[in-house]
């Protein structure tokens, strides 16, 4: 083989590569790095998340574009032994408001080979209503969210108070 063919080849596999990696990660997975609140302060808040991971739950029987829900994995920080709050799972818009919300009780008890998981059935507009039951603003149960249903958010952020 000629040294110019093989010096056309290469651009192509990387681009090849490249094409079949992407066609992979098509699903969006958001993983979202947790800071503790108070460290400059007297008291400490122990923050026992360490990584929060979020993934789309896709109804891949039959719609693939379908939410069937949303899929939280979270990474236990080991320091922390017993550790009892809420946390909230917040989807914000480019500017940073509340788009929507979703809360949970967790503590040191529901951890799993250092992790906590669950999965998102409801998202509210309020804290109020996350916290209490209120009329959620998406259902996935339904089978009809959409992922361009979604598409007015962009970051993820997750907040953990101590109860």
């Amino acid at each position: 083989m000629r040294r110019s063919t093989k010096k056309r080849l290469i651009p192509l596999a990387l681009a090849l590569a490249l094409a079949m990696v992407g066609a992979a990660l098509a699903v969006p997975s958001i993983t979202v790095h947790v800071k503790g609140v108070g460290a400059g302060g007297p008291t400490r808040i122990e923050n026992p998340i360490q990584q929060a991971d979020v993934s789309w739950n896709l109804d891949t029987t039959t719609d693939p574009d379908v939410i069937s829900g949303i899929h939280v994995d979270l990474t236990i920080n080991s320091t922390v032994a017993t550790f009892s709050g809420k946390v909230y799972i917040k989807f914000l818009d480019n500017s940073n408001n509340l788009v929507y919300i979703y809360s949970k009780n967790i503590d040191n008890t529901q951890v799993t080979s250092g992790h906590i998981t669950f999965d998102i059935d409801k998202l509210y507009t309020n804290a109020n209503d996350a916290d209490n039951g209120g009329t959620p603003a998406i259902d996935f149960t339904a089978g009809t969210v959409k992922l361009e249903d979604l598409a007015h958010f962009y970051k993820v952020a997750v907040v953990y108070v101590e109860s």
